[in-house]
């Protein structure tokens, strides 16, 4: 009897541990799920800034943060996106776009005082307009207003590699003028949480609105 107590003990243990673990690591490993009637913005393509922007700097460039706190690879984005924020800040407008119900003040939390943002939460969200469906991801407009760029900060969840920073090559390129950059599935391939609205029986996002920039 003891025996088969303690194999019951320590099966539930490896449980949970199995569960942690995929909970808090390996499920963020995986591409996050395309959802149904999803719809991808080739790159060039238009993206109508004024329409959720309309206080945007002409001819000036434009990073877009699809942040989710509640999405711990969101959170393990944040320096590394501060720190662009605070080395190009001056030759491209930064823009945290947050889904709707998240508290503003987890901007100046992560991202420092004095940074843009969007709730994203009426109809034709930003995020339907760019393709994007997961949380983090970079999104670059060029001074056109066209697509540059839509994907992955980096292959590695702390952002730590540099030959993989994806969004930073990207953002580089942009301001060099060169063509948009072709890196291929992996740093177009999301990997992070659904945003809300795509979450299965989620009606909480449905749009956007602007606050004030």
């Amino acid at each position: 009897m003891r025996h088969i107590l303690v194999g019951t003990g320590l099966l539930v243990i490896l449980i949970t541990i199995i569960c942690i673990f995929w909970q808090e690591e390996f499920r963020y490993s995986l591409p996050t799920p395309i959802p149904e009637g999803y719809q991808a913005i080739p790159v060039s393509h238009p993206l109508e800034v004024q329409t959720f922007l309309p206080n945007t700097q002409p001819g000036k460039a434009l990073h877009l943060l699809f942040f989710n706190p509640e999405c711990p690879c969101s959170r393990f984005t944040a320096p590394h996106v501060r720190s662009l924020k605070d080395r190009y800040q001056q030759e491209v407008t930064f823009v945290v776009v947050l889904p709707v119900g998240t508290s503003p003040s987890v901007v100046s939390q992560y991202f420092g005082p004095s940074t843009d943002y969007l709730i994203d939460d009426q109809e034709e969200s930003i995020a339907t307009r760019c393709g994007v469906y997961a949380s983090p991801q970079a999104v670059l407009i060029d001074r056109k207003g066209l697509l540059y760029y839509r994907g992955n900060y980096n292959k590695a969840r702390f952002c730590t590699q540099a030959p993989t920073s994806f969004a930073q090559l990207a953002l580089t390129s942009l301001l060099e003028k060169m063509p948009p950059p072709q890196f291929g599935p992996l740093a177009t391939t999301p990997f992070g949480c659904q945003l809300p609205q795509y979450e299965q029986g989620s009606s909480r996002y449905q749009g956007f609105s602007i606050s004030p920039i």
